[in-house]
């Protein structure tokens, strides 16, 4: 099968892993079919090859307003000349916005079958957080569009499959179909890691991601069992102030700054951890929680993306309760060695990366059956 992924942006090079989780993906997939990647802002512009598969970057940068449609129009213009060259069986767009408009626009001038994940903040939009593509009319009428022109809608979580159907998605389209990560990079350790009790979170310091109230959290945590401590890698605008708000709160000695770290050292990272925190108010579905559980980490959290489906107790978005939550996990020896076996388990058996492709491989021959008309 030939098969175009259409994506904002992808790796330049083997190891470049600027959205790894897509760079796993691809590169597998392209083992078993003829994958060509098209990517709309990054890299620079250029054609690139590794892993078996061919990447046409359009290299848009940063720019908006007009240039959006001018870099949509040259990546819709490219996938057309590579489909003349040789057809392609299936388009895949990762991201609804520019991505999604893309595929659904050359699936219907092109009469092929156009499968569109929601990867991200596509459906949603938080005010207060400046967070959501749902905030501009202009990119709301990109997703509305390419969502009503798509074969096949998935989402990776059930919480954004929820999101999707309030967009008014016919529910014969929509599937939910996780994106995976390679259960052999995220190996956990041959026993829990020595005290004290260490909290994880990989995430961009930005305000969509609550490490605000993660902050508090840890606060808590401390309260009932003061040597915890906390590993955040990531790093973003919020630095300055969230680094100001620790030593504010006396907690400056018990983090640990991870900064940016590498896709191949974070299985090191989390297999320093007793628990993962997510404390995002959205996730469209959450890999840096699902890489730490093949790591053999329990999370907890918030509840969005895939934390009420995996979760070691209840979601919830007060710090009080998650702290709470915590310290009971925690304090029980017996129940935290098997939730600690449940998180490698439930990665290996839903979201590994074999699991996750035959998902979507399975996706590809049904959007291309006469089953699967394409929309009108």
């Amino acid at each position: 099968m030939r098969i175009a992924l259409i994506t904002p942006g992808f790796s330049a090079h083997a190891g470049h892993w600027a959205i790894p989780a897509l760079e796993v993906y691809a590169t597998r997939l392209a083992r078993r079919h003829e994958v060509h990647v098209f990517s709309l802002r990054y890299p620079p512009p250029g054609t690139y090859a590794f892993g078996g598969l061919a990447h046409t970057a359009i290299g848009g940068g940063q720019r908006g307003g007009a240039a959006s449609l001018r870099i949509m129009g040259r990546a819709a213009a490219a996938v057309r000349r590579a489909h003349q060259r040789q057809p392609f069986d299936v388009l895949h767009a990762f991201w609804a916005d520019e991505a999604g408009f893309v595929a659904a626009w050359v699936g219907r001038w092109l009469k092929m079958p156009a499968l569109i994940s929601c990867a991200g903040g596509e459906l949603v939009w938080f005010p207060a957080h400046g967070y959501g593509t749902q905030g501009s009319l202009f990119r709301r009428w990109l997703v509305r569009t390419a969502l009503r022109h798509a074969t096949l809608v998935t989402t990776g979580s059930r919480y954004q499959l929820g999101l999707a159907a309030a967009q008014g998605i016919d529910a014969h389209r929509l599937r939910l179909a996780p994106l995976g990560m390679d259960c052999a990079h995220f190996q956990p350790p041959t026993a829990p890691p020595p005290l004290p009790p260490t909290l994880v979170q990989a995430a961009s310091l930005t305000p969509v991601k609550g490490q605000a109230a993660l902050l508090a959290v840890l606060a808590d945590v401390r309260r009932h069992l003061p040597t915890t401590r906390l590993l955040l890698a990531g790093d973003g605008p919020l630095r300055a102030r969230l680094q100001q708000q620790a030593a504010e709160m006396g907690l400056g000695s018990c983090i640990s700054w991870q900064d940016r770290v590498g896709f191949t050292q974070m299985p090191a990272v989390f297999r320093q951890a007793h628990v993962y925190v997510q404390t995002s108010i959205h996730e469209a579905q959450g890999m840096a929680v699902l890489e730490a559980m093949a790591c053999g980490v329990p999370a907890l959290g918030t509840p969005v993306g895939v934390i009420p489906e995996i979760a070691a107790a209840p979601p919830t978005d007060e710090p009080a309760a998650l702290a709470a939550h915590i310290v009971a996990l925690l304090a029980d020896p017996a129940h935290y060695v098997y939730q600690r076996a449940r998180a490698r388990q439930l990665a290996q058996t839903h979201y590994d990366l074999p699991v996750a492709m035959q998902r979507f491989q399975d996706l590809y021959y049904e959007a291309t059956s006469t089953k699967s008309p394409i929309p009108t």
